[in-house]
């Protein structure tokens, strides 16, 4: 989403992430920078810029802040293995459910309902884009709505999902593993779902048995994979490879998904399964939701979706 920050309005391009409290982004002088369309934004432009202290309310709020030079510092850890880290300044945005994020700091307004509909890589254009709405605007309703309960993990911090299992092709059921069945009646969930997480990562045991269960129906050639994370690759072309669907179990919410959900093109004749083996912590990932509205729903603590076009919904 494009977002204005500091006194100057400088335009920024950012990832709705459900993950993190705190909005980050490249600085001038910032350290193994990456490439960015939009100017990189100088905090002594903007007027409205300012540290926070070490001994500030919002640093003591970040988990596992650290201090240089009585500015607040964070760092940010991502499934994927990337990481974020810097000085605090007061400016922050998120979608996640902690104390620093928007949803928090404006819990009593149109903020504590918002849905987002991802239109797939190969459809946007500058005219298809994937929509995010806000309070009233962020009901999900309709005949294949399914909804599961919301929960918010051991820390209170994140949004997660209660997992059960999942299955290939409408077969039986593949179960998690008892510890983490045990997760579940904890009553906090055991599955993250997050929208700024490109891959859904699952437990090490049901990804194998998973796994196994494709490979014993997809009838293409297999090929290496070309990056480590993605385990099961094969040669086709995207839209000629036949994959069975898969279906997510979750509390009151079975969720099918198919090719465009499940595998994703690495190289024009090489496409792999868009889900990974993970110790720690499973993530229901953004290619996984794809073409489905999502509503989370922070007052009743529910998440629905519903299969849709998101081309459709400009």
């Amino acid at each position: 989403m494009k977002f204005a920050i500091g006194s100057n309005n400088l335009f920024q391009m950012g990832l709705v992430d459900t993950i993190s409290n705190l909005i980050w982004l490249q600085c001038q002088n910032c350290q193994n920078c990456y490439k960015q369309d939009f100017p990189i934004f100088d905090p002594s432009k903007s007027t409205s810029f300012q540290n926070v202290p070490c001994s500030s309310d919002a640093c003591g709020a970040i988990p596992n802040p650290y201090c240089t030079e009585d500015i607040c510092q964070y760092q940010v850890k991502y499934a994927s293995g990337g990481v974020s880290s810097g000085g605090v300044a007061r400016d922050t945005f998120s979608l996640s459910p902690g104390a620093l994020s928007l949803t928090s700091q404006l819990s009593n307004s149109l903020l504590n309902k918002f849905s987002y509909c991802l239109v797939p890589a190969y459809a946007a254009t500058n005219d298809i884009v994937s929509i995010l709405n806000f309070g009233d605007h962020a009901l999900v309703s309709g005949p294949d709505t399914v909804s599961t309960p919301l929960k918010y993990g051991p820390n209170g911090d994140l949004y997660y999902l209660t997992l059960e299992g999942v299955s290939v092709g409408g077969g039986k059921m593949i179960e998690l593993e008892a510890d983490l069945k045990a997760d579940a009646t904890n009553d906090q969930g055991n599955i993250i779902i997050d929208l700024g997480t490109t891959l859904t990562f699952l437990p090490e045991g049901l990804y194998e048995a998973l796994e196994s269960e494709l490979v014993s129906r997809i009838n293409s050639e297999r090929v290496y994979s070309p990056t480590s994370q993605l385990k099961l690759c094969y040669k086709s072309s995207p839209n000629s490879i036949e994959v069975p669907i898969l279906t997510a179990h979750f509390t009151g919410a079975n969720i099918v998904l198919n090719r465009d959900n499940t595998f994703l093109t690495v190289k024009d004749d090489v496409v792999c399964l868009a889900i990974a083996p993970s110790p720690s912590p499973s993530v229901y990932g953004n290619i996984a939701m794809r073409n489905f509205l999502v509503g989370i729903d922070r007052d009743k603590n529910v998440v629905s979706f519903m299969p849709t076009d998101c081309s459709k919904r400009q």
